[in-house]
């Protein structure tokens, strides 16, 4: 399958720790030959990317989201009139699951706290009470870096923009399968043999381990911004749901565990000044 010019494009908006990795696998299988990641944020390293591939993805480029200059630059017209997508995740869920992740490849992440000066959390108690780990949701929507960010009210409507004015179709972690019956009513597609291929452990396990009531409280207290934009989005979900009835039984096969992380490789630090410098990223 590949891109033509003047064909309904799709268009995928990668927020992390949201089943996302299992998303673009199923995507890669459906346009096998005209997939592409956005790996330049720039407006017009994006426009051929979307005109000669028939799927597209946004995600991060190390910790700046791959849109940003389509948000900054007032450019999401682009996208336009295409299938578009994102998964969102509860909050409190999210949170836990990007605290399990920062421990998983440490190696990777304590040295992006360290270069922003934040102490590596030990603990989730540690990870509640630092406000850069949350509402990173709305910050990737908003095209912001998630990079010792702090989110505001302007963020979370630029998320709700995107949703609308792309016409987005929202999914949920916690209903995978809903979410893909969704995008095959939407594309015409058809997941081949209706079999999914688990690539991030956040679609085996989607609940949260056992964590206290009031570290749950906490972690949603933190997540104000992200909470407002779950259930908006939940309720896009709910709604388009309404008009394809209930989801077909998917199989989903577990991937083998690899040595080899599904993570972007972040910037060297002097790329990354480069990065906040030509794109004018707020922290």
């Amino acid at each position: 399958m590949t891109g033509t010019p003047g064909e309904r494009k799709t268009v995928f908006f990668h927020v992390h720790k949201t089943g996302g990795m299992t998303f673009r696998h199923l995507l890669k299988t459906l346009y096998p030959d005209s997939f592409a990641l956005v790996r330049d944020p720039r407006v017009e390293a994006v426009q051929p990317l979307l005109r000669s591939n028939a799927c597209i993805e946004f995600h991060n480029i190390g910790a700046v989201p791959a849109h940003s200059e389509l948000v900054r630059q007032n450019r999401l017209d682009l996208l336009e009139g295409q299938h578009v997508f994102t998964m969102l995740r509860e909050p409190a869920d999210h949170a836990v699951s990007l605290f399990e992740h920062m421990l998983r490849y440490r190696s990777q992440t304590e040295p992006v706290h360290q270069q922003d000066g934040h102490k590596f959390p030990e603990s989730l108690e540690e990870f509640a009470e630092n406000a850069c780990h949350f509402n990173t949701q709305t910050a990737f929507l908003a095209g912001k870096t998630q990079l010792g960010h702090i989110v505001d009210a302007g963020d979370l409507a630029k998320a709700k923009q995107l949703l609308v004015s792309l016409r987005v179709h929202v999914g949920l972690t916690e209903r995978f399968s809903d979410s893909i019956h969704i995008f095959e009513q939407v594309t015409g597609l058809r997941i081949p043999g209706g079999t999914i291929l688990n690539r991030n452990r956040t679609i085996a396990r989607l609940q949260a381990p056992r964590v206290s009531a009031s570290l749950r409280q906490r972690l949603r207290e933190q997540s104000a911004f992200d909470l407002d934009l779950y259930d908006f989005g939940r309720q896009l979900f709910l709604t388009e749901l309404q008009n394809y009835g209930p989801a077909p039984i998917y199989r989903y096969m577990e991937e083998l565990a690899s040595p080899t992380p599904h993570l972007a490789p972040l910037p060297a630090p002097n790329l990354w000044t480069r990065l906040k410098s030509t794109l004018n990223l707020r922290r």
